[in-house]
């Protein structure tokens, strides 16, 4: 489990991200890939931030998402899980390949 300090510093660092991606969302066309892959960011920060979630939204969930979703939940998740002991303060908005 980490230290309170740490999980401040991660859940703080999650919001900003999920809010950044919320801002890329509406920055692009509503049915375009690239609101997809925000969309699977903004999906993965909320799962993080609410941990309740991550059973509702396991393998099978994820793999019914659209691909650009999927991938950006995916790197989001995987960016996460990375910060160790030693977490950013902010995370860097994945990008899509």
């Amino acid at each position: 489990m980490a230290t309170p300090g740490l999980e401040i510093v991660v859940r703080s660092a999650i919001r900003a991200l999920r809010e950044e991606a919320r801002t890329r969302a509406a920055s692009v066309e509503s049915e375009s890939e690239d609101h997809a892959f925000y969309g699977g960011v903004m999906a993965a920060t909320d799962d993080h931030l609410h941990l309740e979630n991550l059973p509702v939204h396991g393998d099978s969930w994820l793999s019914r998402q659209p691909a650009a979703f999927a991938d950006g939940y995916t790197k989001t998740a995987i960016l996460i899980a990375s910060a160790g002991s030693d977490p950013p303060h902010r995370f860097r908005l994945p990008a899509r390949d």
